[in-house]
């Protein structure tokens, strides 16, 4: 039975859709007829053939979805490893202000445009939503209770730990958001990775970015404070895990 061979697992608001229309265009690559599938995370309970169903029933090409949230929810690496252990991940990173950010502005600005998606709105402005999540993450309590996890989601220290439980290190590919301004250089390294031919050319994409007015990254002086205190900790091994050198003081 012909299986995805890799996901895009995120994270979220760090260039999954851009990666995932680039990968697209390699005449050996499948992607999902949908970007965001969500098996193992909200669909689990369907059937395999289900997710299965996303992909051309006769293709030879090499299947792979993107679902940003499974970096995100502790239970989705056993779910991935039971279906494949063998499968390969591609994980995205970025300055984690900076992704909390852009998550907002789409919450705030995209989704408040969109009627069909007015579910997930978040009224609030940028400062009362993260002083709100500081103040829920300072009670004890865990992302079960917090709908967009603004400041949780770029916790990527304790995210990429519960994969290297399940899968290798050499089966996870390890990408920067602020690398894709080349994007011929990011195909490089995914087709090496996946160990398929190189792109003969890389056709021009935009990186994919929110609609709606420009929204300045104005944030209290004490809010940031305690968003770096929180990124130091929880990411200080990051370089080790991912190769990447962040500065979290950006």
């Amino acid at each position: 039975m012909k299986q995805p061979a890799f996901i895009i697992i995120g994270a979220q608001k760090c260039g999954t859709s851009t990666l995932f229309d680039l990968l697209s265009r390699h005449p050996q690559l499948e992607g999902s007829k949908k970007k965001e599938i969500h098996y193992f995370d909200r669909n689990f309970e369907k059937s395999y053939n289900w997710y299965l169903s996303h992909w051309s029933v006769r293709t030879k090409k090499i299947l792979f979805e993107a679902s940003p949230s499974y970096l995100y929810f502790p239970y989705v690496p056993k779910r991935i490893h039971s279906v494949n252990p063998n499968i390969k991940l591609i994980v995205i990173l970025r300055n984690p202000v900076e992704r909390a950010h852009s998550a907002w502005k789409m919450y705030h600005l995209k989704f408040n445009k969109q009627h069909k998606r007015n579910d997930v709105h978040d009224h609030r402005t940028f400062n009362q939503a993260l002083q709100e999540e500081i103040d829920h993450l300072e009670s004890g309590n865990g992302y079960k209770n917090m709908p967009y996890s603004y400041i949780e989601r770029g916790l990527y220290s304790d995210q990429i730990r519960r994969y290297l439980q399940f899968f290798a290190g050499e089966s996870i590919l390890f990408l920067n958001f602020d690398d894709f301004s080349d994007l011929r250089g990011v195909g490089q390294k995914c087709t090496k990775f996946l160990k398929i031919r190189p792109f003969e050319k890389v056709n021009s994409l935009e990186i994919h970015s929110n609609q709606g007015p420009k929204q300045k990254l104005t944030m209290k002086k004490e809010i940031l404070q305690e968003m770096k205190r929180r990124y130091e900790i929880g990411n200080r091994d990051i370089k080790s895990l991912t190769g990447m050198d962040f500065d979290w003081s950006d």
